[in-house]
């Protein structure tokens, strides 16, 4: 499943992977922090996120 996220300041769409489970949706860490404006999204989830929990998933589609 995709989430579509137009940014109103770059006027782009943006589009950020998503798994449900348990009735639960989960989004793509990677895709968020890219969307945020991170430059390095897999540095960002290891400062900012790891301490909470990060679960790991393989893509599908």
């Amino acid at each position: 499943m995709l989430f579509n996220y137009q940014s109103d300041e770059e006027n782009a769409f943006n589009q950020i992977r998503t798994i449900e489970e348990d009735g639960k949706l989960w989004f793509c860490a990677t895709d968020v922090a890219r969307v945020l404006g991170y430059v390095n999204p897999r540095d960002a989830i290891i400062r900012y996120c790891k301490s909470m929990g990060v679960v790991i998933r393989a893509p599908y589609n």
